[in-house]
């Protein structure tokens, strides 16, 4: 055929077309290639090498997981460098070719057939029609005519057309086995890299393929080496090193004919097998250092990628390709290369400030376009390299969040490690996250189980349905977990507080064990106080552990930390196992020195020692929240003595916020949100569980206040002291208020440091006797109904009209003695008026005859126009109830004055006292059906209290000095002694509910 031009040869298709026979349709295909060569446009010398020079580079790569050490990735499909052009004519031409094709299919000849197809594999044109699929069929009733380089066209063909037809690709690998001899090196190589490419794998033929290549290697030539090695790669010959050293024997020695790509995808088929040729990275250093030029940013990426996973670092020489990626403009880095060279940075550890800031803008610029591995890649690097921006990290989890169900197990559980190194807690992700895991955890290995646990540790995400599958699909490949893996996952499992039974735990503790001889000194550290941490430890483990430990020739003071805890925590076990507290197990110990070591095993000397000082050192070393200040503030506003940071009698803790009822020591643990996990406010890790446990075996009642609790205790720290008194007093069995006091040292407890501070109520104005001050309380305390609150009053008799029951209490001198300066007298301010016991038995006996009181002893007048209803618009007895609500606010110790004289002014109550102390007090209740009244006489000592109280009251609204608490200065009352009538509200409404 003449024709010069595709035009030309089309038109001649168009007119002589239908008289074209097999012979006529496979020449004009033929010719196609070289006349698509020959249009304008072309580079000169495109495609000239022929179709057994292209070269194939690596498209993509598996993400590794964390090292150590990272797995190798497999390859896709490989990418000519330069595609041939064809122009409307050509692609007009080739459809009429294939559909004449189509038509007299069944005349051609196994050559034709091969030619047909080469052409359209040479201008990568995949025809319509399903002409591939017609020509495989073809070329299988044919195969016993095909001769090997017609095979190798024909297979090769295919890569491009895009068509994988297993029953062409068995008949061929058949026989590429019975006739592999006859193959010359340049058919094999383009046999055996169609198969890799189609991803046909065949044992037999590969090990048959491989060996022959091994034979006629100093035949190859370098393209030939660059896609035989690139093939076996692809296909994962690990087992055959025979042949990789045959092949890259050769390879040394003509690479400086190679060209870039051909030396980038043979770094990449050592890295696909694992096959470390360090002579030959020497030579690619050396080679190529000064010639980066010549790569294209694939071969760049792949380059590094390919040294990164063979663990080879030469600076300099990385240095050099990340300068040249910059200096050609990241932009033109494709996501996929972007990803790859990221990983291999990080895998080396090369860190470049100037590049992670250019290559996460690059990120941010293109994380639309990466894929879900891509993601996972990138951020797995980022975080590596220590390169924790907020505004990339919080982009590639929104990318991952929009792409999971994309991921696979090692993406996932990469992607997971990412964002815990980083410390970038992400709820929605890791909610997302954890379901998807949950669905591919069949397809976990051991390293992405321990990987997952351990990044959901780290961000202290709950969520045991997880946790559940990924044990179970750990346990069944705990023959193949390495030490880390067991020793991140038994960490992750104690840190998380996840119920493990010792059934569910044996096979991963058991293997522990077998593993203890080769753990490095975190992984050691990490198992034993994990298993110490889920109460596992026995006397055959902790044996093992001091071994290994007393062999190890450093320890890092956290390493050292871990193990002194594991052996308290495996003392406080040993003391339950025995039914003994553990004071009894260290006086039994004590007093039979031969036997200490039995009764309470020790860590090894000096390790022992060494640990005992930095643990104690670290208990003493305490920082005192500005929660923890708060919690404090409330209880000392409760009228509660208390001490911050007392440590223990053994020095070994400190308690956040210590005291003592009835010789019971009481801690308060103040719990911020790091105690808890980051998606369950009220779920508690296992450090904090354990914690409390330790505390309970050295004799404290342990009150746990979360973030979250105090949060919910009320909106003032005057509601929340009380609140928690009312926890404090609820949790023991017997408890009063008048032994509260800071917590007593046990007469064998060590020299301790004090507290880092004692804190005590504000001292109340002093009263004028003890005894007076006592009386007056019990009887104010009977008037209100409030017995139950007091222990004072609890002999009194509150089921009747309270008042003769509080002055037969008074003048028989019933009752105990309260605390000094807790007395709910001393705290209104009443002590000193001069009212004895008979005057104010008198008083209440009388106000008790015929008087018509509200339940809390208060009486309202009704005068001059001072009855209002209850702003909140309820019934008398609603009333009655709320003024007893208030009064019971201000009786608890430390109750807030100022709480209960403005909750009657927001229910219209007001304290009056007449001018004519010999008026009657009365009694207004205003209702729908009209006012109530009734009076009764009381005597001047009763109005003199009354008066009292009213002066207060108009103390309170007016910011008199006297109202300024003792020693705290004078002035109008703070922000945190006022309440505001929403507040108060609020309070009556909860009280009236």
């Amino acid at each position: 055929m003449a024709c010069r031009t595709t035009e030309e040869l089309l038109a001649l298709v168009q007119h002589r077309g239908a008289y074209f026979d097999y012979f006529n349709i496979s020449t004009a295909l033929a010719r196609v290639p070289k006349l698509a060569l020959m249009c304008p446009g072309v580079p000169a010398g495109a495609g000239q090498t022929g179709f057994y020079h292209h070269t194939h580079g690596v498209a993509g790569a598996l993400s590794p997981p964390p090292p150590p050490p990272p797995s190798v990735p497999a390859a896709a499909a490989a990418v000519l460098p330069g595609d041939v052009h064809l122009d409307a004519a050509g692609r007009s031409l080739l459809d009429h070719l294939a559909q004449l094709m189509m038509t007299q299919i069944n005349s051609f000849d196994a050559r034709g057939l091969a030619n047909s197809a080469w052409a359209f594999g040479k201008l990568k044109y995949v025809p319509s029609g399903g002409l591939p699929a017609v020509i495989a069929q073809a070329a299988l009733r044919r195969m016993s005519d095909f001769s090997p380089q017609n095979l190798s066209n024909l297979v090769w063909s295919f890569v491009y057309m895009h068509h994988a037809d297993e029953a062409l690709l068995s008949a061929a690998s058949r026989f590429v086995c019975a006739r592999v001899g006859e193959f010359k090196p340049q058919e094999l190589a383009n046999v055996v890299w169609a198969f890799a490419s189609l991803g046909h794998r065949e044992e037999t033929m590969l090990n048959v393929a491989a060996e022959q290549a091994q034979r006629i290697a100093p035949l190859f030539k370098e393209q030939e080496l660059s896609n035989m090695l690139w093939a076996l790669g692809k296909m994962s010959l690990r087992d055959r090193p025979d042949v990789l050293e045959a092949l890259m024997a050769e390879t040394r020695a003509k690479l400086p004919a190679f060209l870039p790509q051909g030396i980038s995808n043979v770094a990449w088929a050592l890295a696909s097998v694992g096959h470390a040729d360090v002579r030959f990275l020497d030579q690619v250093v050396a080679q190529c250092g000064k010639q980066l030029a010549a790569f294209d940013v694939q071969a760049l990426a792949n380059l590094v990628w390919a040294m990164a996973s063979l663990g080879y670092y030469k600076p300099h020489f990385v240095g050099a390709v990340v300068n040249e990626c910059l200096s050609r403009g990241l932009d033109r880095l494709s996501p996929q290369n972007l990803s790859n060279i990221l990983w291999g940075c990080a895998t080396l550890n090369h860190r470049d400030p100037r590049m992670l800031s250019a290559w996460a803008a690059q990120t941010l610029d293109k994380l639309a376009s990466f894929e879900p591995q891509g993601v996972s890649n990138t951020a797995w690097a980022f975080a590596r390299l220590g390169f924790h921006s907020p505004q990339l990290f919080q982009s590639l989890a929104a990318a991952a969040l929009h792409k999971i169900d994309g991921f696979t197990a090692q993406g996932l559980s990469n992607l997971a490690w990412a964002m815990a190194t980083a410390g970038h807690v992400q709820p929605r992700l890791f909610e997302a996250l954890a379901r998807h895991a949950i669905s591919l955890a069949p397809s976990f290995n051991a390293q992405n189980c321990s990987v997952t646990l351990w990044a959901c540790a780290t961000l202290r995400h709950h969520d045991d349905v997880l946790f559940d599958k990924l044990l179970e699909r750990l346990v069944a490949e705990v023959d193949s977990c390495e030490p880390q893996n067991v020793a991140n996952a038994l960490w992750a499992v104690a840190r998380m507080g996840y119920s493990l039974s010792r059934e569910r735990a044996a096979p991963l503790v058991c293997h522990a064990s077998r593993l203890l001889g080769r753990m490095n000194q975190q992984e050691l550290c990490n198992t034993m106080w994990a298993v110490a941490c889920l109460d596992l430890m026995d006397d055959v483990l902790f044996t093992a552990f001091c071994g290994c430990l007393q062999r190890l020739a450093d320890i890092s003071p956290e390493g050292m930390h871990q193990a002194y805890h594991a052996q308290l925590m495996y003392h406080s076990s040993l003391a339950r196992g025995a039914g003994l507290s553990l004071q009894q197990l260290q006086q039994l110990a004590a007093t039979s020195p031969s036997a200490s070591l039995g009764l309470l095993p020790r860590l090894p000397e000096p390790v022992r020692t060494v640990a005992a000082s930095m643990w104690t050192a670290s208990a003493r070393d305490v920082h005192v929240s500005r929660f923890h200040q708060e919690v404090s503030a409330a209880l000392a506003g409760a009228g509660v003595p208390h001490a911050m940071e007392w440590l223990t009698d053994d020095q070994n803790f400190s308690v956040d916020i210590g005291l003592q009822i009835n010789s019971k020591p009481v801690a308060v643990e103040v719990n911020g949100s790091h105690h808890y996990a980051s998606n369950a406010p009220h779920h508690a890790l296992g450090d904090t569980a354990v914690r409390r446990r330790m505390l309970e075996d050295r004799g404290w009642h342990v009150i746990d206040v979360g973030f979250a609790d105090w949060e919910g205790m009320g909106r003032t720290a005057m509601e929340r002291g009380s609140n928690l008194v009312g926890r404090i007093a609820t949790s023991l069995d017997d408890w009063d208020w008048r032994f509260v006091g800071l917590p007593q040292r046990g007469p064998l407890a060590l020299a301790t440091p004090p507290p880092a501070a004692v804190v005590a109520p504000a001292p109340p104005p002093p009263a004028a006797t003890a005894t007076l001050d006592v009386s007056l309380q019990q009887a104010l305390t009977a008037a209100m109904c409030l017995g139950q609150l007091f222990p004072s009053a609890q002999t009194l008799n509150m089921l009747g009209n309270p008042y003769p029951a509080a002055a037969t209490a008074i003048g028989t001198g019933r009752g105990i003695p309260a605390a000094t300066g807790n007395g709910l007298w001393a705290e209104l301010g009443l002590t000193g008026l001069g009212l004895g016991q008979q005057q104010l038995s008198a008083a209440l006996g009388a106000a008790g005859a015929g008087g018509s009181a509200l339940s809390s002893g208060t009486y309202v007048d009704r005068r001059h126009g001072l009855e209002r209803t209850s702003s909140l618009g309820v019934d008398a007895q609603s009333v009655q109830s709320a003024v007893d609500a208030a009064e019971a606010l201000c009786a608890l110790p430390g109750g807030n004055r100022l709480l209960a004289q403005q909750m009657y002014d927001v229910l219209g109550v007001r304290l009056s006292c007449p001018a004519d102390t010999s008026l009657a007090l009365t009694t207004t209740v205003v209702t729908g059906g009209g006012d109530h009244s009734s009076s009764s006489s009381a005597t001047g000592d009763l109005t003199a209290v009354m008066a009292h109280l009213t002066a207060l009251q108009d103390e309170f609204r007016s910011g008199s000095p006297s109202l300024c608490k003792s020693g705290s200065g004078c002035g109008s009352p703070s922000a945190e002694e006022l309440v505001s009538d929403d507040d108060l509200e609020r309070v009556v409404q909860y009280a009236l509910a």
